[in-house]
């Protein structure tokens, strides 16, 4: 009777602290949700990625996931300006499958995308049986209640500081963040042909297989990436993706195999020797998958004219980044 007793009181508390925090969220997410939250109530790692809230319901085609490789490699305004495809990067420094699964949730929740792109040097990236458990535990908590990923904001909503909203192209370009210093790679040639293949870690690809089947809930294409990386890639991980990708029926375009059809210059297009791409190089690997996917994705022909005008003055805001000095 007393364990009863005492499982009963354990069960209302956790029933009364999921309400509490319910209650708290309802007050810290953001709404209307056209800006993304301020800078010091929100995690700087988290800033782009987040900043999909801010986006027009149902307007991005194209949202990408990935750690640092993909918001410096894949220009959204970039994509518009070629191809008139709507995208944004939800890409976060190194990001883990559990991390991209959730934001993948969240956007979906405000976005119909044609496809998803995973960037695939996060498949390599894993903090171990343990760390991935609490990681996705941690994860799945901030989903439903997201108090715990704006924590800070109830000053705010209490009256306590002042609400300054921060419109997302002032930080970033759809997630994709400029870099046009140039450091060279000089390292041997990195894709050279291997037998072997390096291992996907049994967490990451769990929640690999939960984004496939978030995708196919969704009606959604799911493609897996490879953009240029000579510190971060190697053959044995292109095998190992090419392995996990065929065994899934996951469509996969490794990049690094393309680097002399892109146009990548080791000399040029890297901002910190061969670990990311700066701006000429991500431009490069923008405009090549741009024409990928047109030749083998169908997206929308046609968008509203506030869609439009809101892109059309956001890539010029780009460009004239991009070209300032």
């Amino acid at each position: 009777m007393k364990i009863l007793k005492n499982t009963g009181k354990i069960l209302l508390f956790l029933f009364l602290l999921a309400v509490f925090l319910s209650f708290l969220s309802s007050l810290t997410v953001p709404q209307p949700m056209t800006h993304i939250p301020q800078k010091d109530w929100i995690d700087p790692r988290d800033l782009g990625a987040a900043g999909i809230i801010s986006e027009k319901e149902n307007t991005i085609d194209i949202v990408i996931t990935g750690d640092s490789e993909s918001f410096t490699a894949i220009s959204p305004y970039r994509l518009w300006e070629k191809q008139k495809i709507t995208s944004y990067v939800c890409g976060q420094s190194a990001q883990h499958t559990a991390e991209a699964y959730y934001l993948l949730k969240r956007a979906f929740r405000l976005q119909n995308p044609k496809l998803v792109i995973l960037e695939t040097d996060e498949l390599f990236t894993c903090a171990g049986l343990k760390g991935e458990s609490e990681l996705a535990v941690t994860e799945a908590m901030k989903s439903h209640f997201p108090v715990l990923t704006y924590h800070n904001r109830w000053k705010e909503a209490a009256g306590l500081s002042e609400q300054l909203q921060m419109p997302q192209d002032e930080t970033s370009y759809k997630g994709f963040q400029i870099r046009k210093s140039a450091c060279p790679y000089e390292g041997k040639k990195y894709m050279e042909p291997a037998e072997n293949a390096a291992k996907i870690s049994l967490p990451v690809r769990f929640y690999l297989e939960k984004i496939q089947e978030l995708c196919r809930r969704e009606n959604c294409g799911l493609l897996l990436l490879g953009v240029p990386s000579p510190k971060n890639w190697n053959t044995e991980k292109h095998n190992g993706t090419a392995q996990c990708a065929e065994e899934l029926g996951i469509p996969f375009l490794d990049l690094n195999c393309m680097t002399e059809e892109i146009g990548i210059d080791w000399q040029k297009d890297s901002y910190d020797g061969g670990d990311h791409l700066n701006l000429s190089g991500a431009e490069k690997v923008t405009d090549y998958l741009g024409k990928y996917l047109r030749d083998n994705y169908h997206f929308r022909e046609n968008y509203s004219d506030e869609t439009l005008r809101r892109w059309n003055a956001g890539m010029k805001k780009y460009q004239d980044a991009a070209s300032s000095v």
